[in-house]
């Protein structure tokens, strides 16, 4: 596949699944859920794809794994959170079994990026000092702790329980450390100029952008609402999110393949 071929079909994915959203009908929701869960499986196929073509000794390998694992967890947790969803008559139920496997993916997740980082920063290439290589995340970090002062009060307001309260902190800030440190892959990519480094991680860190946002907007609508009324909007945000996710990694095993085999 080349890269116009994949950015064809991500543009098909991205019409079919706004359609699939747009559309009232129960079992047109479950096909766009089903769409979801399909492009996370495709990410996780992926980013395995990706590993295995790394040198075995390299950070980098690792970090592709803990990807993979995170995107297969995703998954789940979709699967599980979609089911929930239908059964509840189109409501978010939070919190349900599917947290304990999104919580695992968004651990991977951070994980793998902030490998991919620190690695970068490790690597001796001319990226800048310490300071400006770590600028995006400083900004990130700001932002961050805008978001958790308001945050905070929010999720005491609406939590009534220890692990809901928990939960509603650490979905948005999560969030925050995965756009920190994809964002600080994009200032790496574009001191290289853009090109396929680019297309790799600016999707991803568009991506974590928009979870952001639909995490920020599931704490705010559930603490004044008491009640997720707006599940189609956060699942679309989510949706975005997922297929940024799967088209970087989709363009990074494009990479690899062009690329001499690693001994």
């Amino acid at each position: 596949m080349s890269s116009q071929r994949l950015a064809a079909v991500t543009i098909a994915v991205l019409v079919l699944g706004s359609v699939l959203r747009l559309a009232d009908s129960a079992v047109l929701a479950s096909l766009s859920a089903a769409l979801t869960d399909a492009c996370l499986l495709v990410a996780a196929v992926g980013a395995v794809a990706v590993a295995r073509r790394s040198a075995r000794s390299s950070p980098q390998r690792r970090g592709w794994w803990a990807m993979a694992a995170a995107a297969a967890c995703l998954a789940v947790g979709q699967l599980v959170l979609g089911y929930y969803v239908v059964r509840s008559g189109g409501k978010i139920v939070f919190p349900s079994a599917a947290d304990a496997f999104l919580v695992a993916g968004m651990i991977l997740l951070a994980g793998g990026l902030c490998t991919f980082a620190v690695t970068a920063e490790r690597s001796g290439l001319p990226l800048g000092g310490r300071l400006g290589f770590w600028s995006p995340a400083a900004v990130v970090g700001v932002a961050a702790l805008g978001a958790a002062y308001a945050g905070i009060d929010r999720a005491h307001s609406a939590s009534q329980a220890p692990l809901d309260f928990a939960l509603r902190l650490f979905y948005p800030m999560m969030d925050f450390v995965i756009l920190a440190a994809s964002a600080v892959m994009v200032r790496v990519a574009l001191k290289f100029r853009g090109g396929q480094l680019l297309r790799t991680w600016l999707p991803i860190s568009l991506g974590a952008s928009v979870a952001c946002i639909s995490d920020l907007v599931f704490a705010q609508q559930s603490a004044t609402a008491g009640e997720i009324s707006i599940a189609g909007f956060i699942e679309s945000l989510w949706f975005l999110s997922v297929v940024g996710l799967g088209y970087g990694v989709l363009n990074q095993l494009l990479v690899v393949r062009g690329a001499p085999a690693p001994r």
